[in-house]
């Protein structure tokens, strides 16, 4: 496959929107005027490529990625939890915003916000919901593509993970749908730090945080295999997801950071990957399998996912979930669909966990009904892991008796 980087004597600094793309040889690290290599892409081979190879579908690896809430954001910005509207664009601060709140930081520098509007887009084909995140997305890039984020989470490992295959649909959509050529190229010159910043070994741990960085890294090299270095960051990406998925999940399914909100998430993210072929190792879909059977027994009677560790309060009915574990989905759905599972008890003995629901529901009106002990006794890493050994939580008659703190909050770490 021929590449489209093309060598130019001179070019604008990355960040400058100018008519060239600027990248780095080197792995990892800022990109700077000095560092910067003489590399352009040439816009219309890309754009030939890009429809013939036809436009790959938006991963979507986590919940945020709902359409149903694009109208709501582009109305009155976009909210996470307690916390006052962004109304991304051109005159953001991203640099001092929400810099004294580590999770909303976190959740604005991973461009949760352009996952409802994209989803949206895809759906529609609306440009409104297009229009607004390349303005959104150019001005972020112009704040970030250079430079080292210091002070802020804006080249943290998960949240490169978590924007990159935002940034790679972003950016495709944009050059398919003949976008301005400077926001093209200023779009182009930020996956090519994005693709620096993946080739570094200090972006990759095995926790979930790693995941994220192997799923991002993934999506954005085959959406552009065609570029310069791309088929070696999609390799790179298919070891690491390999890694990260047999380390995250012991062999009895569970997931191996004391949490069960953790565990949800995570796995919907594996679930998403494997729909969207970003895996297909058999050995991880196996493990994967598994883990969709173990979220049912996460599951209080009330729909509500137990809060041990660093799991937030959630209730899994409200989200109308499906899961390709029967069992699981029975319990989801509150029997709607599914099977129910004859066994009261499960242990998890390389987790650390054990669940006891007795008795079983067995249709749609009896679920509050069973009692429900949850016993924590297991111990991996500091990852998420609370002062909690062999605490345990207690729902009885359609109420929590003995419950956990779960996770309060990441403020000011």
């Amino acid at each position: 496959m021929r590449e489209l980087w093309t060598r130019r004597k001179t070019v604008q600094l990355m960040a400058s929107a100018g008519t060239g793309l600027a990248v780095t040889a080197a792995a990892g690290g800022p990109a700077t005027a000095a560092q910067a290599a003489t590399t352009t892409v040439d816009l219309g081979r890309l754009r030939k490529y890009l429809a013939a190879r036809g436009a790959l579908p938006l991963e979507r690896l986590t919940d945020f990625e709902q359409a149903s809430a694009a109208d709501e954001i582009l109305a009155n910005g976009w909210a996470g939890r307690g916390e006052p509207p962004l109304y991304p664009g051109p005159d953001t601060d991203w640099v001092h915003l929400a810099s004294d709140n580590r999770s909303w930081q976190f959740n604005v520098q991973s461009w949760v916000w352009a996952g409802p509007v994209l989803a949206a887009y895809e759906e529609t084909g609306d440009r409104r919901y297009l229009s607004w995140c390349l303005e959104a997305a150019a001005s972020w890039a112009r704040t970030f593509t250079t430079g080292t984020g210091a002070g802020t989470m804006a080249w943290y490992d998960m949240a490169v993970g978590l924007r990159a295959y935002r940034l790679a649909y972003l950016t495709e959509q944009a050059v398919l749908g003949g976008a301005d050529p400077k926001t093209i190229n200023l779009l182009l010159a930020c996956i090519a730090r994005h693709q620096r910043e993946f080739r570094s070994p200090r972006i990759f741990a095995p926790t979930n945080h790693g995941y994220y960085v192997a799923a991002g890294q993934i999506a954005l090299a085959r959406r552009f295999r065609i570029l310069a270095g791309m088929d070696d960051l999609y390799a790179l990406g298919q070891r690491r997801m390999r890694t990260i998925s047999l380390d995250q999940f012991s062999a009895d399914g569970g997931h191996r950071e004391h949490s069960p909100g953790y565990h949800h998430m995570v796995l919907t993210s594996f679930r998403a990957a494997i729909a969207t072929g970003l895996i297909t190792d058999p050995e991880v879909k196996r493990r994967v399998a598994r883990a969709e059977d173990v979220l049912g027994w996460m599951v209080q009677p009330n729909g509500e996912i137990v809060s041990v560790g660093d799991s937030s309060p959630l209730n899994l009915r409200s989200l109308e979930p499906e899961s390709p574990s029967a069992t699981t989905q029975f319990i989801l759905t509150g029997g709607k669909r599914g099977t129910p599972n004859p066994a009261e008890l499960m242990v998890l003995p390389q987790t650390g966990y054990a669940v006891v629901r007795s008795p079983q529901p067995v249709s749609t009106d009896d679920h509050t009904r069973s009692s429900y002990l949850f016993v924590q006794a297991g111990y991996h890493s500091t990852a998420h892991k609370h002062a909690d050994d062999l605490s345990f939580t207690w729902f009885d008659r359609g109420r929590e008796i003995l419950i956990d703190a779960g996770k309060f909050g990441y403020l000011h770490r």
